[in-house]
């Protein structure tokens, strides 16, 4: 039940982030801008997360290894 409300309430940000910042007087360019930017920044921060991962897991499987 809550990854349901999760996953709905994900679905449903972009436009009501979009329509709110349109009502605030945001023009629509600068939208697509701030979102741009804000996607890049969590792709890096995922691709930071899971090369940290695979490091890590592979130091460990080497640790294993060498015993």
């Amino acid at each position: 039940m809550n990854t349901e409300i999760a996953t709905s309430a994900a679905k449903a940000s972009p436009p009501v982030t979009v329509t709110g910042m349109t009502i605030l007087g945001v023009p629509l360019p600068d939208i697509a801008v701030l979102l741009t930017i804000v996607y890049t920044v969590l792709m890096a921060a995922h691709i930071g997360w899971k090369f940290y991962w695979d490091v890590k897991d592979r130091r460990r499987k080497e640790s294993w290894n060498a015993e």
